[in-house]
């Protein structure tokens, strides 16, 4: 998940035809509108002046905000967008911070709902969310390349927004195709350096480490246990000897799946060299995370190790599906309550 600050301050967005669903959208006593676009045929019509018509986006909003009803949203193919459109009608402008929600490999849109829903109940003046779902189910087989480069194109086309318009080993039995190679380091497209080993730095054109740079805070959600896909050292970009050991981990009332919290002050030095007794005997993975220290990292471990969903953490510290994950909701709301707007 991405959250790109300072969103333009714009009001005009083309209207696209969407199909619509029902949620339980109550927020207290008023219910709000949640709107759910993405970029239509209708959206490509613009003035010889270069601005939208607006006309479309005053047309895609209902005002009213009906008393003890559940809200109703709106989805349609290619990603889909998530927003309080009754404030945003009502102050003629959208929320300032773009939230980007990407599903991991075999995943879709879905897996996000619960966390976006969350995030525009919480902050609905603040956020407008992007549930991606250009690289879905066996497309994210793809390779990694491929799949950012289906992301880049997605994501300008959203809502006709201007600001979009100008920024744009555990597990080897499930992964096949070039993501596969590309995860275990073993592509060597044209004789470059594996491709996660160039995205830990700046490397030619594209400037990787930069573009992390440029983001205010970075966060890593880390399963400490019971996570069979991604293990805890990997997911929180640590050493094993950096891990926090069981007597520092904490209870936290309100967020009881929470154990820990590094706020990652420390950069790590770019010379920084691990004893041969403690360096991974794969010298890439090492390159890998000495490059990613390079900028400072926030981590927030997470176990649900008295949870009876314990077995399916990978699945549940995101909340994929209420019904079988709800015990990660605490871990989502940690997230909002602390997103930095």
């Amino acid at each position: 998940m991405l959250a790109a600050d300072s969103m333009l301050q714009t009001s005009k967005l083309g209207l696209g035809i969407p199909r619509r669903r029902r949620i339980d959208g109550t927020t207290g006593p008023d219910s709000v509108k949640l709107g759910f676009r993405t970029r239509s045929a209708a959206q490509e019509q613009r003035s010889e002046s270069g601005e939208m018509d607006s006309r479309w986006w005053l047309s895609c909003f209902r005002v009213c905000v009906v008393k003890g009803k559940k809200a109703e949203v709106e989805s349609i193919r290619r990603g889909e967008d998530l927003w309080d459109a009754a404030l945003a009608a009502q102050q003629g402008s959208f929320p300032e911070h773009l939230v980007v929600m990407v599903n991991g490999l075999v995943g879709s849109a879905d897996d996000w709902r619960f966390a976006a829903e969350q995030f525009v109940k919480k902050l609905p003046d603040k956020v407008f969310v992007h549930r991606s779902e250009c690289n879905s189910s066996r497309l994210t087989f793809d390779g990694v390349d491929l799949m950012g480069e289906r992301l880049a194109e997605e994501l300008p086309f959203l809502c006709g927004l201007p600001f979009l318009e100008r920024r744009a080993s555990e597990t080897a039995h499930l992964i096949v195709g070039r993501t596969g190679k590309h995860l275990f380091l073993t592509d060597n497209d044209d004789g470059k350096p594996p491709l996660l080993l160039q995205m830990v730095d700046d490397c030619d054109d594209i400037k990787f480490r930069s573009a992390l740079h440029s983001f205010k805070r970075r966060v890593a959600y880390a399963n400490a246990n019971f996570d069979h896909m991604v293990g805890w050292r990997t997911s929180s970009i640590r050493h094993q000897r950096e891990l926090p050991k069981h007597h520092l981990l904490v209870h936290d009332e309100k967020y009881p799946h929470v154990v820990y919290v590094d706020k990652g002050y420390r950069i790590n030095n770019h010379n920084e060299v691990s004893t041969v007794a403690e360096a991974p005997k794969d010298e890439l993975e090492e390159e890998m995370i000495r490059g990613l220290k390079q900028v400072s990292w926030e981590r927030v471990d997470v176990s649900f190790q008295k949870s009876r969903q314990r077995y399916i953490a990978h699945n549940t510290i995101q909340v994929k599906s209420y019904w079988l994950n709800s015990d990660g909701a605490d871990v989502i709301f940690h997230m909002i309550d602390n997103f930095l707007i």
